[in-house]
């Protein structure tokens, strides 16, 4: 069987004429179809697009893998059938190819998943009237497969998911430097002797860390990123983690319901690190003053360090050296989250959650753009820091520690600040990142220094958190593991490919056993299923920050119709099976 994708990629000359959104709603993380993931629950799933000739289309998925023809032995087979969802017909017509179909809030509530993009089409009829009285239907191919053959991502909202991530040349520096801060010479030894397993030994090999794939082993310190985040690994979906991106930020500067902002309940109590204190927050607090978006952003980042460190102790603790080094590696992400301004404040896009591009620009572009600088600066600003890490014994002290650190970073270097620098160098509306010298010399030139110690900062506290988880669990220094050398392929990817290691999920959905020591329940919410692959027939509704949500959606079964005896207008030539009445009608335009 043969597949169609007709799909082609097209050079956009200016792509601030461009726009992410579809319809009313913001795209949301594609939805995985393909043979792997393939069962009959994904008919009779809701799906919404707009066609060029069409305009705005509503249908429900009838059909997967259907034959429209067969030609010398070879059947040509279409992902998706769409069909309307209510008695009135689904207006579809020549002019629509290219459509871009999304199942609608299914997923993620008012949030749209691309499934699928429209090349062709078919009429079926049941009566002697094939010019009125017929059934249209759409022909579509799915979305993670041309992403897959043609190499490609779908540009989203940034705001609508947290895509951005400190550029890789600031989580492998950070999570270089650190293993020379440890204070004890054994787990120091240690940790140097599996340097390349944690980063790159040197700052050119840093540099050209920009293009890593999940197939292959990633150095532990951007798994996070580029294995477990669904909407970056386009290689290795079965190792996604849906609830990852939430683990990447906490708006610690959003003011709740209240008024005052985690970071003001932080400093007048530190106790309210805690479960209750942050998804009773979450629930009740209003959406930053610029934000498109229908919810908050449950960012949860000190307690996937609260999380990492408690598993980190069990491990050294067990003598499982190959997952502590892993889980230690996989915690310098998250740290280095931490210490970029941007992962802990409500202007992570933009001024009061608004989405200009500023993210992405400065974390990524900025630092590479200045990535020998700050290479140089590095040492100095180690030795110069003012801040220093409290001493830490429990996984709930790493937490704070955490708080901190933010804390620390947005004093010396406000998320506000780098805005309007960004602002001020790039005035307009924009919404996509820039690589623009004269952006890039501004934010570096007002902003730079601070980089360097917000960096420093980042290595000081992960050193310092390793160095604490393994000396909670108690082991000798002459433990056999601290002399191993591990190799990343064959001893430590097979561990972070499993899903239960660090499990990744939303703050609402943590228990005791993932955050000791907490007040999170013993017997926490069991988590939604991860999409249609594993779904039953009435999937669980999610919203756009994977809450459970009401409702959900009820496939319906397709009606039986004989297909058309005239082709749609425009359409390619039919091709006619002897053994049966058919006509099938594909590839518009």
């Amino acid at each position: 069987s043969v597949v169609n994708i007709d799909a082609a990629i097209v050079r956009l000359e200016d792509t601030h004429f461009w726009d992410a959104q579809t319809i009313d709603k913001p795209l949301g993380t594609v939805a995985d179809f393909s043979a792997d993931t393939a069962s009959l629950s994904w008919i009779g799933w809701p799906v919404v697009a707009h066609g060029a000739a069409s305009g705005e289309m509503c249908g429900e998925i009838k059909a997967i893998f259907y034959r429209y023809k067969s030609v010398g032995g070879r059947d040509y087979v279409a992902d998706f059938v769409i069909g309307s969802r209510s008695d009135k017909p689904l207006v579809t017509q020549p002019g629509d190819s290219g459509a871009l179909w999304c199942i609608d809030g299914v997923f993620q509530e008012n949030t749209l998943s691309p499934v699928a993009i429209e090349w062709g089409g078919q009429r079926v009829t049941s009566g002697a009237d094939a010019d009125t009285g017929f059934l249209q239907l759409s022909l579509s191919t799915s979305m993670a497969v041309i992403l897959r053959e043609l190499s490609l991502d779908v540009v989203q909202d940034p705001a609508a998911e947290r895509t951005q991530y400190w550029g890789p040349v600031g989580h492998y520096k950070i999570g270089q430097q650190a293993c020379f801060l440890i204070s004890d010479q054994n787990l120091r030894n240690f940790f140097t002797a599996n340097l390349s397993d944690i980063s790159f030994t040197t700052d050119q090999q840093i540099q050209t860390a920009t293009h890593l794939q999940a197939a292959e082993f990633v150095p532990l310190s951007d798994v996070p990123d580029v294995v477990w985040k669904t909407n970056i690994n386009r290689v290795k979906r079965e190792v996604t983690r849906p609830m990852e991106n939430w683990n990447h930020y906490a708006d610690i500067d959003l003011p709740g319901a209240d008024g005052k902002t985690l970071l003001e309940h932080y400093l007048a109590d530190e106790s309210s690190v805690d479960w209750s204190q942050w998804t009773g927050f979450y629930k009740t607090a209003p959406l930053p003053s610029a934000s498109t978006q229908t919810s908050n952003s449950w960012g949860a980042l000190p307690f996937r360090v609260w999380q990492i460190f408690a598993s980190m102790v069990d491990f050294a603790r067990s003598g499982d050296g190959a997952s502590f080094l892993t889980a230690a590696g996989c915690l310098a992400h998250y740290i280095g989250d931490a210490c970029q301004p941007l992962h802990g404040s409500q202007h992570s896009d933009g001024l009061n959650g608004a989405t200009t591009g500023v993210h992405s620009t400065y974390e990524d572009n900025m630092v590479d753009a200045f990535a020998d600088q700050i290479a140089a600066g590095f040492d100095s600003a180690v030795a110069n820091l003012s801040f220093r890490p409290r001493e830490i014994h429990t996984p709930r002290d790493a937490a704070m520690t955490i708080m901190d650190l933010m804390n620390f970073c947005h004093t010396v270097l406000p998320p506000e600040k780098i805005c309007e620098v960004y602002n001020q160098a790039r005035p307009g509306l924009h919404k996509s990142a820039t690589k623009s010298s004269q952006v890039l010399d501004a934010l570096w030139a007002q902003c730079g220094q601070e980089t360097i110690e917000v960096i420093a900062a980042g290595a000081v506290t992960l050193a310092a958190v390793w160095q604490a988880a393994y000396s909670a669990s108690g082991q000798s220094d002459t433990a056999g593991w601290l002399s191993e050398t591990f190799d990343g392929t064959r001893d430590l990817m097979p561990i972070y490919e499993e899903q239960d290691f660090l499990r990744s999920l939303h703050l609402e959905f943590l228990g005791q056993s993932d955050l000791p020591g907490s007040d999170a329940p013993d017997q926490p919410p069991t988590p939604p299923p991860a999409g249609p692959s594993t779904a039953g027939t009435n999937p669980v509704h999610l919203d756009d920050r994977g809450h459970r949500a009401g409702g959900a959606a009820v496939p319906t079964k397709a009606p039986k119709s004989r297909t058309a005896k005239t082709p749609i207008p425009g359409a390619r030539k039919s091709v006619k099976r002897p053994s049966k009445t058919t006509h099938r009608t594909a590839g518009r335009d």
